[in-house]
Order: C-alpha cells, then sequence, then structure tokens
C-alpha cells in the first residue's frame, strides 16, 4: 500500500484552510517577508509618480482641439461658480433690504407713537415756535377769542400749544364763565400768553395776516404781540 492510501492517523493534527491562515498571520515575518515589503512599497511610489508625469505628458501631448474642449469645461465650470456667487449675493442684498425695511417700519412706528404722545400731551416738548401775549386789561375779550387763535395755529401747524402753561389738547375745553375765559379748569389772567411749537415763521404768519387773529383782538380793544422764538417748552399735560 502506497502512503497516499495510508488511512489517516487518529493522532495526526487536524489542519484547516482556516488554520492555516491563522498561523500565517501570527508567524512573525521573515528577513525576506521585510525585503519584499519594501520593494512593494517603493513600486507603488514610483507607480503613483509616473501616473502624475503621464497626466502632465498627456496634457503637453494633448491636440489643440482637446485643450480647448478642457479650456471650455475649466471656463465653464468658472462661470457656474460666477453665477452662484451672484445668486448668494442677491440672497445676502436681498436680506439685508427686509431688514432694512423692517428697521423703518419699527422706527416709523416709534415716531407716530411719539407724535400721538404729543398730541396726547402726556410728554413735555421743546422747540422754536412763538409766543403770542395778549393784554386785554379791560377783559373785553371772550372764550371764542382764544379759541379762535388756538385754532389758528394748529392750521399753521402748531405741534404743541399751551394757554398761560396749560397744556391745551383736542379733549381742552374753552369757554366763558362767571370769573371768566376758562381754560380747562384754569380762568385766564391778563395777559394772557399762549405758547406753540412750529415753524416760527409760519405760525406767526397765521395769525398776522389781515383780518386774522392779532387784527381781531386789536379790533376788539385789546392788544397782542407775537414773537418769534428759538425754543419754546412746553410741560406735559396736568
Amino acid at each position: 500500500m502506497s502512503t497516499a492510501d495510508a488511512p489517516d492517523s487518529p493522532d495526526a493534527p487536524d489542519v484547516t484552510g482556516w488554520a492555516i491562515i491563522g498561523a500565517a498571520l501570527t508567524r512573525r515575518p521573515s528577513r525576506g517577508q521585510w525585503i519584499v515589503a519594501v520593494l512593494l512599497f517603493g513600486l507603488g511610489f514610483g507607480v503613483a509618480i509616473q501616473v502624475r508625469t503621464t497626466q502632465q505628458d498627456a496634457l503637453s501631448a494633448a491636440r489643440t482641439s482637446d485643450l480647448v474642449r478642457i479650456l471650455d469645461d475649466l471656463s465653464a465650470q468658472r462661470e457656474r461658480l460666477t453665477s452662484e456667487a451672484a445668486q448668494l449675493q442677491a440672497t445676502i442684498s436681498e436680506l439685508e433690504t427686509s431688514a432694512d425695511q423692517a428697521q423703518v417700519a419699527r422706527d416709523a412706528s416709534k415716531e407716530q407713537v411719539q407724535n400721538l404722545r404729543i398730541l396726547a400731551g402726556v410728554v413735555p416738548v421743546a422747540g422754536p415756535g412763538i409766543t403770542l401775549t395778549i393784554a386785554d386789561p379791560d377783559g373785553v375779550l371772550d372764550a371764542g377769542d382764544v379759541l379762535d387763535a388756538v385754532q389758528e395755529l394748529r392750521d399753521a401747524g402748531a405741534e404743541a400749544i399751551a394757554v398761560d402753561d396749560g397744556r391745551v389738547v383736542a379733549t381742552t375745553a374753552i369757554v366763558d364763565t362767571a370769573d371768566g375765559i376758562a381754560v380747562g379748569e384754569t380762568v385766564l389772567m391778563s395777559p394772557i400768553e399762549i405758547k406753540a411749537i412750529g415753524e416760527p415763521n409760519t405760525l406767526a404768519a397765521g395769525l398776522s395776516f389781515p383780518g386774522g387773529v392779532l387784527e381781531s383782538v386789536r379790533d376788539a380793544g385789546a392788544d397782542g404781540l407775537v414773537v418769534e422764538r428759538e425754543v419754546v417748552a412746553i410741560a406735559a399735560i396736568d
């Protein structure tokens, strides 16, 4: 019987493919294997250098039509990137514009609120304007004369008005009483001082035109003097 036909010995180890792989992985590399690894690394590095050199040589040896196509591709990429950059810039500008519009709306709202506060008389104000001083020692004027002066100043653009330091607003009553002319709860005494904030020349012209407030006051037997001022201060309503 040949050796090939001999039956397996019961004491022989079970050598399988996995066992062989495991033994190879755990075996310490020999000197020859290290040499082979170094040679393979050098070969890979050389191949990489050769590929790069080949690419450069390919460009150098490329036909004019190929170079034109490559240039066209690069130009198309540049145009695409430029277009994307322009779109991003447009988006940024739109966002900035929207923010500016929102800020303008907020500023307008604040200004409107402040104007309403001024009209309501709840905040003190100061600015250029005029003072109208009416001397009426004989008491010839009535509430209608004072009301005409206030209305004329409003029509001329007065932002705020006070009579004898009492703030005049839309709800302020100007009436005749047994004690004299009353503005709100204050009875006026001569001389009467009316203050108004606004453009001085316009306010003064509104009181001084022919047939206007000053002429009516003088015709009644009293006297009036308008003075334009750089600063007029009017307190808030009591």
